[in-house]
């Protein structure tokens, strides 16, 4: 009955769990976990699991004798553990254990909202709101600012405007304007940067014309995306759209094939969460089903199609490395990706950069440093990893095997099916 399941569930304070670790010889590793890696979780919830009313009624009897020595000098009491081996039992499965990482794909959930027409909500015959039922895009498709494209020396130029009182030292030297960066310049030599504008910066004196906008170049727009045709076409093709900075991106897609001469080559195609959300709102069933295609330009079948949350298992060479690997080492190769992204390279070749955590890890990003390069058996620790599309060896979750939420590893292919 429930009476009965009531009697037999307690609950444990934080505080008693930590004296509990110390009591059973946990304390030093869950320090050394502590905040900045997830097995800390699995160290509680085993002390915790340890813990029964006999235990409980049993450690307010160990700290009375604990304080009576404290002040007589009697022998210190002894409190076992749950079994003879319990401490060592539970730091080797926390060195083996696989943190399992889900990330629900959220792009097109089902939503439900009231019917409006014209901004007036509908009602029904009983005076009750109207719903009506869609998929709506849950992540951001885009960044917030708009930005303006210019030619210069035959450049097309992404620029924004910005007020006076918004620019930054840093703003100075991408001012488009040559002129108006000089008058601007001359005035924060006279007055400081702090002050330079709390006076008018006339652009012509005589004829009362303030400077009170700028045009700012921004150079880490190169691929902006087009979001919509401007409402007034202008004669001249790049200045027709609204162009904004992607936000994040949905997934990359990975192919590989071979050269003539047998040498592996892949190439990448990156779809953005604006991208995405146009395709899985299609009316057509095959784009719905097929957000990436099947091929590239050179006809190499699409290999992965990589999205944040995947989980990884990282090889050197061959994956039968990870098919025979111990529980240590498969816990020390399984990453999670967390980035997807491109770079360029000598202004010249483009590449899918993809960042990827250890699975332990659970500081915060802005407190690692990406390390780049390929993964490498037995090298240093990296927190967070950095590869390019052509960089990455590894069996691929949802592809090559599933994570189960318990930690279990469960291979989908096999050695000989390399």
């Amino acid at each position: 009955s429930d009476c009965d399941i009531n009697r037999q569930i307690f609950t444990i304070k934080g505080a008693t769990t930590s004296e509990f670790r110390v009591m059973w010889g946990l304390q030093d590793e869950y320090t050394k976990k502590e905040r900045t890696n997830h097995v800390h979780h699995c160290i509680d919830a085993i002390v915790i699991a340890c813990i029964d009313r006999r235990q409980y009624q049993e450690w307010a009897t160990y700290k009375r004798d604990n304080e009576l020595a404290n002040w007589d000098c009697h022998s210190k009491p002894v409190f076992d553990k749950p079994w003879n081996t319990f401490t060592e039992d539970v730091k080797t499965i926390t060195n083996n254990l696989l943190v399992s990482h889900y990330t629900a794909d959220n792009m097109m959930r089902k939503s439900k909202k009231r019917m409006r027409i014209r901004g007036v909500i509908q009602k029904n015959e009983h005076g009750k709101s109207k719903y009506q039922q869609g998929d709506t895009a849950r992540g951001s498709l885009h960044l917030q600012t708009f930005y303006g494209a210019i030619k210069h020396d035959d450049e097309i130029l992404y620029v924004v405007r910005k007020s006076l009182n918004s620019l930054e030292e840093k703003d100075i030297k991408n001012i488009v304007d040559g002129v108006v960066r000089e008058k601007i310049e001359d005035a924060i030599k006279i007055r400081g940067f702090k002050d330079a504008f709390s006076k008018p910066i006339w652009m012509n004196e005589e004829k009362r014309i303030e400077i009170k906008k700028v045009r700012l170049k921004v150079p880490t727009v190169k691929s902006p995306i087009h979001l919509k045709k401007q409402r007034d076409l202008s004669s001249k093709e790049y200045k027709r759209d609204y162009h904004v900075s992607n936000e994040s991106n949905y997934c990359m897609a990975i192919y590989e094939g071979a050269t003539d001469k047998g040498k592996i080559k892949r190439s990448f195609k990156m779809v953005n969460n604006l991208e995405a959300t146009r395709l899985l709102n299609s009316h057509y069933e095959d784009q719905r089903k097929q957000i990436v295609p099947l091929s590239d330009k050179d006809d190499n079948p699409l290999k992965w199609v990589l999205k944040i949350g995947t989980m990884v298992l990282f090889y050197e060479n061959s994956p039968s490395e990870v098919y025979d690997a111990s529980a240590s080492d498969l816990s020390n190769r399984l990453y999670v990706i967390t980035g997807l992204s491109t770079t360029t390279i000598q202004q010249k070749y483009t590449y899918g950069l993809i960042s990827l955590k250890f699975h332990h890890e659970a500081r915060p990003a802005s407190e690692l440093e990406i390390k780049k390069g390929i993964w490498k058996n037995g090298e240093n620790y990296r927190p967070i990893i950095g590869v390019m599309h052509t960089q990455i060896n590894a069996l691929i979750e949802g592809i090559d095997f599933e994570l189960t939420i318990t930690g279990e590893i469960k291979f989908k292919r096999f050695i000989g099916n390399e």
